[in-house]
Parts: structure tokens; sequence; C-alpha cells
């Protein structure tokens, strides 16, 4: 690699996006980290000539390595691949993958404050109306997730039409979602603020699914759920029904006793929000349901017992829900 860089070889456009992309997968371990300036001065140098496919390639690896290595979008690089998608995308010349790849990498600098990210992902949004329906699952993610994170586009009017789109292509899709794609759905959308009980149902129906079944959805995947559905101001058909199932893991043995801080009190968070709202809770007589409560007594008593190692947050979460709770012994 170092002599392909040193000698300036003869490389198609392909080949130098699939160094970049490489780099990504290594996440530019040792002892790669030493050549990622260059392979990104090649990217920059080259990326006139990239397809849509290699600039979303390009702009992906570099959302990636950035994560690592501050000084990739300190450059020209972010620049001249988003100017390369810019004109593409203008002209109606991006689609599908490579359109979503794009997004969530301007996205993802967008919320890291790369400069000309967030213009960029507006203009991805834009081009990409119309197209939804015909996205991958994989696709639907990370648009979600990306307009999730994209805060100062929320209240563009093209972001929303957007966000709807996706949530309607998601709803026949949701039962092979796995767990990280119907999270990141949820989120993005509940960061939205879409209204589409249709589409939260059947997250929630697919979730809760894999949660009766032992199937592989991690304690992260399940605390965003958590989040998003308490978002929501009223949803008692499936998604209640999906957030009382988590909260019934609170028995003796079951999976909250297990979790970490971040997740366990995220999750009592959630149900305290969804399930003590301010209207019930001002008033006389709030009754918690049986499984909240469980949660709830779970929650405290982890919290005592691990209260070294929760970080602050963690704990004020936990001491807000169940006192939000009225589980004033705990």
């Amino acid at each position: 690699l170092l002599q392909v860089m040193d000698h300036r070889e003869d490389l198609p456009p392909i080949a130098v996006a699939n160094l970049i992309w490489s780099l990504a997968k290594l996440l530019a371990r040792e002892p790669f980290s030493g050549i990622v300036p260059l392979v990104c001065a090649r990217v920059a140098d080259d990326a006139p000539k990239f397809t849509g496919r290699d600039l979303a390639t390009a702009l992906w690896a570099t959302a990636v390595l950035s994560a690592e290595q501050k000084s990739v979008t300190s450059g020209q690089l972010p620049k001249v691949l988003g100017q390369g998608l810019v004109k593409l995308a203008e002209n109606g010349q991006l689609r599908g993958y490579d359109l979503t790849q794009s997004f969530w990498a301007a996205a993802k600098m967008s919320e890291a404050k790369v400069s000309g990210m967030t213009p960029l992902a507006f203009v991805l949004i834009k081009a990409s109306l119309g197209q939804a329906a015909s996205f991958e699952s994989h696709s639907i993610s990370v648009s979600l997730w990306g307009l999730g994170v994209t805060e100062p586009l929320h209240k563009e009017q093209e972001a929303q039409q957007f966000a709807r789109e996706l949530t309607t292509a998601a709803q026949p899709l949701a039962p092979k979602f796995n767990s990280q794609i119907l999270s990141n759905c949820a989120w993005g959308a509940a960061r939205m603020l879409t209204r589409d009980d249709t589409f939260y149902d059947a997250i929630a129906l697919a979730a809760s699914k894999k949660l009766s079944k032992r199937e592989s959805i991690l304690d992260q995947h399940i605390a965003n759920l958590m989040w998003a559905f308490s978002k929501l101001e009223s949803n008692p058909g499936p998604v209640q029904a999906f957030m009382l199932q988590v909260a019934a893991e609170g028995r003796p043995g079951g999976r909250l006793e297990r979790m970490s801080g971040l997740y366990l009190s995220g999750i009592a968070w959630s149900l305290a929000k969804a399930f003590t709202p301010d209207h019930q809770f001002l008033a006389k007589g709030l009754e918690v349901m049986p499984e909240v409560q469980l949660a709830m007594r779970t929650t405290a008593s982890c919290a005592i017992a691990q209260a070294a190692s929760w970080r602050p947050k963690e704990l004020s979460w936990a001491v807000w829900s169940v006192a939000r709770s009225h589980l004033r012994e705990e």
C-alpha cells in the first residue's frame, strides 16, 4: 500500500475508493493508521473521476474513519466528495443504496459538526423523495437513523415528507427486520416526531416476537425502542403491549436485572414517561400497572446494589422513575 501511495501507481477510480473503504473496515488500526492521510489525499485527487457508487463508498468510509481520526475531515476530502454527490443528486443520477449510504455518512458527519455536511444531507433528502418504496431494509434503517441525528433539518418540509415515506415503506418489511433495524427505524421516526401509528405498531409487533422467542435482540435495541415508544402521546395497542412485555422482565431472574445501568435506567425512564403522563401524575389516585411497578422495583434494587458503578445520569434517571411511580418505600 505504501508503494502504491509513494509511486502514484495508476489505479482506476473504483480501486482508489476501495482503498479507503478497506481502511474504514479495518478501523485504521495499526499498522494502517499511518497510511490514512495518504489515502485520503489520493481519494480527494481522484474524486472528480468517481461514479456515484465510488463517491458513496468514499464518503461512507470518511465518516467511519473520522470517528477514529478527526484529521480525516479537516482537509478537503469531505468537501470534494460532497461536491460530486451534489452534482449527481441534483441531476437525478443517485439511486437507492448510493443515496442512502451517502445520506448516512453526511448525517453522521453533520452531527459531528463537519463543515458542509448538513447542506449535503438536505440535498440528498430532496433527491430521495419518492424513492423510499424501492429501498431495501438496510436503506430504510440508515435513512431514518440519519434523519434522527440531523436535528437542524427536522423542521424542513422535505425531511418530514421523507420520514413519512420511509415509515410507510418500512411497514410491510418490519416482520423481517433484525433488532438493530427495528431500533434504528423507531428511534429515527420518534426523533422526527413522525406520527404513524401503523408504523409503530408494526415495529412493536416484530420486536415483541423477537423478545418472546428469545431471538437476538440486544439490550441497547430494547432501550432504544422503549425510548422511541415513550415519545408517543398515546398508543394503547401493540406498542403498549411491547412496553409491558419488557417491564415484565423485571421479575426475579428476568432480563432487566442483568442489564447495565445505562440501559436499565433508560428503560425505567421510558416506562415512567409512558405510564405516568403529566396529566395523570398530577391527579390523585394514579394506579401504576403491576408490570411497571415490577420493573421499577428491579431498577431500584439494582441501583442500590450497583451504585458505585452507575454514572450520575443513570442514578438520576432511576430515582426520578421510581419516584414518579409512587414507590416511596423503594
